[in-house]
């Protein structure tokens, strides 16, 4: 719609509005230039600094001029922008700058939040259907990742009920659900689905609430370790290489195959086949 100069593509916690920006970003027609920011990267250089390296500006201060005139030059310019409503003030500042003075250039964002400001569009983004009645379904969803990480084909195919249950207790959420499917390869539905009863915090933070991000699901399922576990975990992790049977007992002691089991059940170990047998 060329009347839309700014779009906010909008939806709780994992249902998959990065993955849809990226998308857009990829696809053709969209933009002869972009610039894709995001409000929540951990990285050790400011945006404005890591902005300014890709321009070739030194200095912070002169960045927005550079990145004014470049995209001056284009006839469809776009900004990305993830997580805007994230995003600090000092950020919004320099948008809201760019935008005024590159009047061809477009905003696309995602948010958590509906704006407020009228001028923005809303593009809602809602989880897959739980219904197990339509069609592409949130277990639909699930059977395409779980295949996609090895899972057994024939038991997903006789265990749909349980896989509709899993769907359901996951809210239809895409990143849930594509957690979810990286167990299917160790566990089967049916533990899974009992497992996500006893222990809605292993995938879910509490129920209905979805999912922040990987790194949460993590840390959720880290702070359910023993200490044993934990530490088991840390030896594993130091040898990146493979862990076999030799090194394993020296590290972890006479019941290193209990601790490497409980890891496993986690989905946070993988076993991958090695000359001398199974390695972890």
């Amino acid at each position: 719609d060329l009347s839309v100069r700014r779009l906010h593509i909008v939806g709780m916690p994992g249902v998959g509005k990065t993955k849809i920006l990226r998308e857009v970003l990829l696809g053709k027609n969209v933009a002869d230039a972009s610039i894709s920011l995001s409000t929540v990267q951990n990285m050790e250089v400011p945006w404005l600094e890591r902005l300014g390296q890709l321009v070739g500006v030194r200095k912070a201060e002169d960045v927005a001029g550079a990145v004014i005139q470049v995209l001056n030059g284009f006839r469809h310019p776009l900004l990305a922008l993830d997580d805007v409503d994230q995003a600090s003030g000092e950020m919004l500042a320099w948008i809201e700058r760019i935008m005024a003075a590159v009047p061809q250039l477009k905003l696309l964002g995602t948010a958590r939040h509906r704006p407020t400001n009228p001028g923005i569009a809303v593009c809602d983004v809602e989880p897959f259907s739980i219904d197990a009645h339509r069609s592409k379904t949130a277990t639909d969803l699930l059977i395409s990742f779980a295949s996609h990480f090895g899972a057994d084909g024939d038991e997903l195919v006789t265990s749909r009920a349980e896989l509709d249950g899993i769907a359901k207790l996951l809210d239809g959420l895409p990143l849930a659900l594509e957690i979810a499917a990286a167990w299917l390869s160790i566990l089967s539905p049916t533990s899974l689905r009992l497992r996500l009863l006893a222990s809605p915090g292993l995938i879910s933070s509490q129920p209905g609430a979805g999912r922040d991000s990987l790194v949460d699901c993590v840390s959720v399922i880290c702070n359910d370790l023993a200490e044993e576990d934990r530490r088991a975990l840390m030896c594993l992790c130091v040898c990146r290489g493979g862990c076999g049977e030799d090194l394993g007992e020296a590290m972890l002691g006479g019941d290193w195959p209990w601790r490497v089991r409980t890891l496993v059940d986690r989905s946070l170990v993988l076993r991958v086949p090695g000359a001398s047998g199974h390695r972890f």
